[in-house]
C-alpha cells in the first residue's frame, strides 16, 4: 500500500543529505497527476518539492496518555493507554490507543500523529486575565484584571473592536482587545486595592459582622456582589468595592 501523507507530518528525504522537514503543502500536479509534498526543511527553512516516493515519515514516540490522531479518522482524538511495543517480524512499532466512544484498538505507529491542542475556553464574566492589547492603553499591557463584560463594542481605527470590559486590578476600568486567562491563580477571587479576596470565603468586617461575595453576581462597578448577615440587620447587593471601602478592613473568617 502507497504510504499517504498529510501536512504537519515530520519526514526524511531520500536524498544523499537525509535532510528532515515538515509537510507544510500537498496538491496534484496538473502535468503528471501525481501528489507532490511541499516540505519545509528544518534546517534554514528552506523547502523541498517531493512525491511519496522521495521520502519516509519519522516516527513519533508517544508518551502514555498521549492525544493523537490516526490517518483513517480524520480529526477524531483517541489517547494512547499502552505501547510502544514492538513488533518481532519487521521491527515496527504499535501502540494501543482509546477511542472517544471508550473502545480500544492496537495502531502502528506510522499512522498515528500527534493531536493538535484543543481550543481554549471562550473567556467569561468572573476570569482573572492577563492584558495583551487594547488601543490606547500599552501601559496597561502586562497588567492583570478581572472581566466585567465580553461583549463590549467599543472600537479603534487601528485595533477594531475591543470585546472585553475589564476591571484592572490597579483600580478603574478599561475596554481590551486581547487578554490571556491566568491559569496559575485560584479562578474565584477579586483584587481591590491589592488586596485579594477569595469569593469561596465568608469575611468579617469592623464591627464583627459577617459578609459573602460568592454568588457569581458582578457589580456595575465591576466588583462581585455580596451581602452581610448583621447583628438584628442584613445588607444585600452590596458590590465587594463598596464593603471594604465602608465597612473593611475584610478580614478572613472562614471557609464556606
Amino acid at each position: 500500500m502507497t504510504e499517504t501523507f498529510k501536512v504537519g507530518d515530520v519526514v526524511e528525504l531520500n536524498n544523499t543529505r537525509r535532510e528532515r522537514g515538515t509537510v507544510d503543502h500537498i496538491y496534484t500536479s496538473a502535468a503528471s497527476g501525481r501528489t507532490m509534498h511541499v516540505v519545509k526543511l528544518d534546517d534554514g527553512g528552506k523547502s523541498y518539492l517531493s512525491d511519496v516516493e522521495g521520502m519516509t515519515r519519522v516516527l513519533t514516540t508517544f508518551e502514555h496518555g498521549a492525544r493523537v490522531v490516526h490517518t483513517s479518522t480524520g480529526d477524531a482524538v483517541s489517547v494512547v493507554r499502552g505501547g510502544p511495543f514492538l513488533e518481532r517480524y519487521d521491527g515496527s512499532s504499535w501502540y494501543v490507543v482509546e477511542n472517544a466512544d471508550g473502545s480500544h484498538e492496537t495502531s502502528a505507529a506510522r499512522y498515528l500523529s500527534a493531536a493538535p491542542e484543543p481550543e481554549p475556553a471562550p473567556i467569561k464574566v468572573g476570569d482573572r486575565v492577563r492584558i495583551l492589547e487594547a488601543s490606547h492603553a500599552e501601559f496597561h499591557h502586562g497588567r492583570t484584571a478581572m472581566v466585567t463584560r465580553t461583549d463590549g463594542t467599543w472600537r479603534s481605527d487601528a485595533l477594531g473592536v475591543h470585546p472585553y470590559v475589564v476591571r484592572l486590578d490597579s483600580g478603574g476600568t478599561l475596554h481590551v482587545k486581547r487578554v490571556e486567562r491566568l491559569e496559575d491563580e485560584p479562578a474565584n477571587v477579586f483584587v481591590h486595592n491589592g488586596v485579594t479576596y477569595d469569593l469561596d470565603a465568608t469575611y468579617r468586617d469592623k464591627d464583627g459582622d459577617r459578609w459573602q461575595f460568592g454568588g457569581g453576581l458582578v457589580h456595575a462597578d465591576g466588583a462581585p456582589i455580596g451581602s452581610m448577615n448583621g447583628v438584628g440587620y442584613q445588607l444585600q447587593n452590596v458590590s465587594l468595592i463598596h464593603a471594604a471601602n465602608r465597612y473593611g478592613p475584610l478580614t478572613r473568617f472562614t471557609d464556606r
